[in-house]
């Protein structure tokens, strides 16, 4: 996802620089740019590509997390050295626990909130297939309303759909609904998103992970932003149709899942507002056993 935004960004002509971890992967992006397929064509969008924050300018206007969950901590302290008194730090994760883990490095105020229904595949280092256009939402963590709209504007000019919320808990919250269903059950029975539909099994299973996350973050106090978690998980399938969600791609080249942060965090609340989680506890059994499997991705 990461990849995706700063091409279309760098593409858009913003000042974007991709921060890696990897050193020999930023060598590689910073000689070949990221490789972006979208309707059977590829092209090159050549994104300043380092993985020493020294060599970036700062302090930043935004810096912005696309990480797995349990590599929050470890990003935005690599990243710190950018943050200066006006910067803005946005997160575009999935799962629970990314802002407050953000804003004990940062700062509560300075952290933005963001899920997105882009759908972005990885066909190898730094090249992706954009296997879907969707809806960006953003919402100020604390105070940075009008940060969060200026972050929107960029993305919308970069192509991106995006919207401004001022609900962040709901806004994660609905997203969670749907990774948690979609993820969860791609991953483990190894399917493209869309086939959940096409399969009885799988989409009784879909709704019902649903339906149980929907009655935890009731319990919870959190408002979420549709009234049918069914139809959205639904909607997104359908839309989404042939992407690899990112667990069953992290499950197909052998990382690490995001499951803990999203049907284990579930589980976790579930537990402490006393709400009944039988199918995500079953899901989050086995995919806690998930193999590497063959990669599969065309």
């Amino acid at each position: 996802m990461g990849c995706l935004f700063a091409a279309l960004l760098t593409e858009a002509e913003f000042d974007v620089t991709l921060l890696d971890k990897d050193e020999a992967r930023a060598r590689l992006i910073f000689k070949q740019g990221v490789l972006l397929e979208k309707d059977g064509r590829t092209r090159a969008a050549h994104v300043p590509t380092t993985a020493v924050p020294e060599d970036i300018a700062g302090p930043v206007d935004f810096v912005c997390l696309c990480v797995k969950a349990f590599d929050t901590r470890s990003a935005i302290q690599h990243a710190a050295p950018l943050v200066g008194q006006k910067t803005t730090v946005v997160s575009i994760q999935n799962g629970l626990g990314n802002a407050e883990e953000m804003a004990r490095v940062v700062g509560a105020g300075k952290v933005v909130c963001a899920v997105t229904s882009q759908a972005s595949t990885s066909l190898g280092l730094a090249h992706i297939r954009h296997a879907g256009v969707g809806m960006t939402s953003m919402a100020p963590f604390s105070t940075r309303k009008s940060e969060t709209s200026a972050f929107a504007r960029l993305l919308r000019n970069a192509g991106a759909p995006t919207e401004v919320l001022t609900d962040a808990p709901g806004m994660i919250w609905g997203k969670l609904v749907v990774n948690a269903a979609v993820n969860c059950v791609t991953a483990v029975w190894g399917v493209p998103n869309g086939e959940i539909l096409t399969k009885p099994h799988l989409k009784e299973t879909a709704d019902a992970i649903a339906l149980e996350v929907a009655a935890v973050a009731e319990a919870t106090g959190i408002n979420l932003p549709y009234a049918d978690p069914v139809a959205e998980m639904t909607a997104v399938c359908q839309a989404t149709a042939s992407n690899i969600s990112s667990m069953l791609q992290d499950v197909r080249n052998g990382k690490p899942t995001e499951v803990e942060a999203i049907n284990g965090a579930i589980v976790k609340q579930a537990r402490a507002v006393g709400v009944p989680v039988p199918i995500n506890r079953a899901l989050l059994a086995k995919a806690r056993k998930l193999k590497p499997r063959k990669r599969l991705i065309k």
